[in-house]
Parts: structure tokens; sequence; C-alpha cells
């Protein structure tokens, strides 16, 4: 699939600033940071762009040991 768009929304209840200092990922490895970064840095719920990258799964990643919460992504070519 070629990810143009993706449309992160974040849970707003539930710590809303944990998804600073996460990256969006696109391939065709299930592990996200071992995929391309779409270069978008997620502050909070909105669109995000992926450039037209190419794969299979779509993965919002943060090395931390926190945990994300995130309502829905939808991805569209």
């Amino acid at each position: 699939m070629i990810v143009k768009t993706v449309i992160i929304v974040n849970r707003e209840d539930m710590v809303p600033e944990r998804i600073i200092g996460s990256d969006l990922y696109v391939g065709d490895n299930i592990l996200p940071y071992l995929n391309t970064a779409c270069g978008a840095n997620p502050r909070s719920s909105g669109v995000y762009s992926c450039d037209g990258k190419i794969g299979r799964y779509l993965g919002l990643y943060k090395p931390s040991i926190e945990v994300l919460n995130i309502s829905q992504i939808r991805a569209y070519s």
C-alpha cells in the first residue's frame, strides 16, 4: 500500500502528551522501528504526511517505557 496521509486520533483523556517523541513508520516489517520513517513526529491528534511511502504495516513507535494511548490511526493512499 502507498501511504500518503495518516490521521491520528489521540486519547485526550489519558495523558495526551505521551505521543510527543514518537515517530510514524511504514514498511513490510511488523516491528515499526525497522521500517522507513514517514518524517512525521506527531505531537497530538491531527493529519500527518508519509509522502507516498510504501509498506504493509503502519506503526507509531516511541523508544521509551511510557505507554501510548492512541484511539485511532487511519491511513490514506
